[in-house]
């Protein structure tokens, strides 16, 4: 008995593996999407001339349903074809490529033992183009400062990988612009700076630089933009903030102390504003306490402020000539009663 029990779970379990095997190799015609796309090589250019193209062709491919699902995860990435793979030509001009000839030789693809029978739609026009090498000269974009004197790019000129159509529409005396990093520009004299070559928008997908080639060095010379002024500065009176206490003092200054004799020095554009009449004016705080003004008389230090209050900043300097103002304090007069 226990031999027949283990003769027939036997016979049952060698012919659910007959079964497995004869499902996963039942051959089946299936239609998939795929994503399929051209792009450039190092040597050739290449773009889609089809306006209606979509870049997802539907694709009939016949194998076992375990090919199938391999080709499945396969089709899920997008398949990218240069010029010089099977099916794509490496020769100039306007061409038509069988879609069926060029992923049925897709190494991904091919290695699924899958068989595509037929792609819809069944063509492609591609437009391809060599690149070509060109010598192009370098001018220098320097944003928001002033030179004097010639500016010198090292090299002069770079190789440029650029695809014919695009090299003979190429104006005479045309281009490429470095530009100069100038995170650290002095306000003036001689400037070494690196300056980084960029491909505008008409070049896009159609030239190359080697990474090599896209550094080049710029020496040019500021035009010297810091500038000293030397002004007068009002002196303000600052007396405590209680209106009882710091409306019953006269405060006067020494006649010599009303203004201060202040040196500016820094960017022409910022020293502006901290010229008389500017936003932001250059004033002379005298700030006295209670104290002060029961001594009497006397002299104190003064600080350096905007009128507008708000602060210098750090490429502008200020300098005093003196920076003690001399100053009389007297209780007013009450006025007389009626």
């Amino acid at each position: 008995m226990r031999e027949r029990i283990g003769t027939f779970a036997l016979v049952t379990l060698v012919s659910v593996v007959i079964w497995l095997y004869a499902e996963a190799e039942t051959r089946d015609t299936v239609d998939l999407p795929a994503r399929v796309q051209f792009v450039n090589s190092q040597s050739w250019w290449v773009r889609v001339a089809d306006a209606d193209w979509d870049r997802t062709p539907t694709v009939e491919m016949q194998g076992s349903r375990a090919t199938l699902s391999v080709a499945r995860d396969v089709l899920a990435q997008p398949l990218i074809f240069t010029p010089g793979d099977a099916g794509v030509p490496t020769r100039e001009g306007r061409i038509t490529v069988e879609l069926t000839d060029v992923l049925r030789e897709h190494p991904d693809l091919k290695a699924t033992n899958v068989s595509v029978t037929s792609v819809r739609p069944t063509t492609v026009e591609l437009q391809i183009e060599e690149f070509i090498e060109i010598e192009l000269p370098v001018q220098a974009s320097l944003p928001s400062v002033r030179t004097i004197g010639p500016i010198v790019v090292e090299p002069p000129s770079v190789p440029l990988r650029i695809r014919t159509g695009l090299a003979e529409q190429l104006p005479a005396g045309a281009t490429l612009t470095a530009i100069a990093n100038l995170e650290t520009l002095p306000t003036s004299g001689e400037v070494i700076a690196a300056g980084v070559i960029t491909l505008d928008e008409a070049f896009s997908g159609s030239a190359q630089i080697e990474s090599d080639d896209r550094v080049v060095e710029i020496r040019f010379t500021v035009e010297t933009l810091t500038i000293e002024e030397s002004v007068r500065a009002p002196v303000w009176v600052m007396t405590p903030s209680n209106e009882a206490q710091s409306g019953e003092w006269i405060v006067t200054l020494n006649e010599t102390d009303r203004f201060l004799a202040v040196q500016i020095t820094g960017p022409q554009d910022l020293v502006r504003r901290y010229l008389p009449g500017g936003t932001d004016a250059i004033i002379g705080a005298l700030t006295l306490t209670s104290n002060d003004l029961q001594a009497g008389q006397g002299e104190k230090r003064v600080t350096l402020m905007t009128r507008s209050g708000s602060p210098i900043p750090p490429e502008v300097d200020v300098e005093l000539t003196d920076e003690f103002v001399g100053y009389a304090a007297a209780r007013r007069e009450p006025e007389p009663s009626e």
